[in-house]
């Protein structure tokens, strides 16, 4: 009976709570907005009074928040480039541009910092954007003398001839790419089991090697470039001679720069001797499109068409056609740059001499590779690849079509002495796996090699 004298509780009194709930909400969603706008208004009044530093240090903490913001973006970049940080304004301020494309102040500040790094075609490109937007006499008038110092940069840099020398030694556990396998049965000839010549198998040996290359570049206009170069290396063993390797290359082609885009297209030829004897000839084009997204992110297309020639073994020649796609990005750090990189390609081999088309295969792999920097003297880079084939038809000896599955990974350190000198320390490991017992092998290298650059 007392059930029935409860009271009852009805929908109007429970929404006080609810309601207050909501303005706590509002009131501190208004306290963050206005924290946030004395945030801005104070970043504001110290950058006018040129404390970029302290500006800076001011928003730098709130970018992981942030960032995307088209006001908190611009006066990042402001307050970057104030306190020397240029790269870090280039950050802020292609992310203002991405929202908001039109921002002519921030476009402005982008050109600026681009030539503050000698980016000096982003630059250009970047104060040409500016000038388009019918900006006032005052900025058409800076922006006049920026391009100005940019015609004579571009003017000093007409003609460019650059260098480099490099001499190593190092340690091969493979200098003839060999299998290990002294014993193998010959399908074609009833499985007959053969024994291998002891100079055929992988011979380990250490080496001493040089390389050298010259490249020249003349400026056409601001936004064309051509360029042409080549590079030689002779690499000898200390006891193994007839797997010496000499090679020589040359290049030609032009570079066109147009905003974000650059498209170069060039020619190349290369020989390779083995033991003093031409082994192989090559002769091609190459084709690129690279596109810059941002500071942080580069994008490119390639192709690559070539013949390639064997003097000594003609059934072995091909006509190679590859295309792929490489992405550059790079981290958002200061004190210590991490880029990755990766490319994706795929091709064929076809072979010239139709009664041989177990020579000719089809081809694709994957490079994944980054750069850290440890500090401006010291550097490393790890790039690890990986290659799959497959042939065109059965081989002639092992009565199956050859595939294999080539891994590749290698480690370099390098110091740089001083601007013009480094040393460099480099292992690397290879492995193919194939269906074809004498085409399988591993392979470790080690060299150690001091270089000079020219400029």
């Amino acid at each position: 009976m007392n059930h029935a004298h409860r009271p009852q509780r009805t929908g109007n009194k429970s929404r006080p709570p609810a309601m207050l709930r909501i303005l706590a909400c509002a009131a501190l969603l208004l306290t963050s907005t206005a924290h946030a706008d004395a945030l801005l208004d104070q970043a504001r009044q110290l950058l006018d009074a040129r404390a970029g530093e302290q500006a800076y240090q001011l928003l730098a903490p709130q970018e992981d928040t942030r960032a995307g913001e088209v006001e908190y973006d611009y006066l990042l970049g402001l307050a970057a480039l104030q306190s020397n940080r240029t790269t870090r304004a280039v950050f802020a301020l292609e992310r203002v541009l991405s929202v908001q494309p039109d921002h002519s102040q921030a476009r402005a500040e982008l050109a600026r910092a681009y030539f503050l790094i000698g980016e000096n075609q982003a630059a250009h490109h970047e104060f040409s954007q500016v000038l388009r937007q019918d900006p006032p006499e005052t900025v058409r008038s800076s922006i006049a003398r920026y391009l100005n110092v940019l015609e004579q940069r571009f003017d000093a840099q007409l003609d460019q001839l650059s260098g480099y020398l490099e001499l190593g030694v190092g340690h091969d556990s493979n200098v003839n790419s060999a299998t290990s396998d002294s014993q193998v049965a010959i399908p074609a000839l009833g499985n007959l089991v053969f024994t291998l010549d002891p100079g055929g198998l992988e011979q380990s040996d250490s080496f001493a090697s040089v390389r050298g290359g010259l490249t020249y570049r003349r400026q056409l206009r601001p936004d064309l470039q051509a360029f042409v170069g080549g590079n030689i290396e002779d690499r000898r063993n200390a006891d193994y001679d007839r797997f010496n390797i000499g090679t020589a290359d040359a290049h030609a082609g032009l570079r066109l720069q147009s905003g974000r885009e650059r498209y170069i297209a060039a020619l190349q030829t290369q020989g390779l001797w083995l033991d003093g004897e031409r082994y192989r000839t090559l002769a091609g084009l190459n084709l690129q499109w690279e596109h810059i997204f941002d500071a942080r992110n580069q994008g490119s297309l390639f192709m690559q068409y070539a013949t390639q020639h064997y003097p000594e073994q003609q059934t072995r020649d091909v006509n190679t056609t590859m295309i792929g796609a490489a992405w550059v990005h790079a981290l958002k750090q200061t004190t210590a740059p991490v880029v990755f990189y990766s490319s994706l390609f795929g091709g064929t081999d076809d072979e010239q001499d139709g009664n041989y088309r177990h020579i000719g295969r089809d081809f694709w792999g994957l490079r994944l590779g980054v750069n850290y920097a440890l500090s401006q003297k010291i550097g490393f880079n790890l790039l690890g690849s990986y290659q799959a084939a497959s042939y065109g038809a059965d081989d002639p000896l092992f009565l199956k079509t050859r595939r294999d599955d080539l891994y590749d990974a290698s480690l370099t350190a390098t110091y740089k002495a001083t601007k013009d000198w480094s040393w460099r320390a480099q292992l690397r490991h290879s492995k193919n796996d194939s269906n074809i017992p004498i085409t399988r092998y591993e392979r470790t290298q080690m060299m150690l090699s001091l270089r000079r650059d020219f400029r």
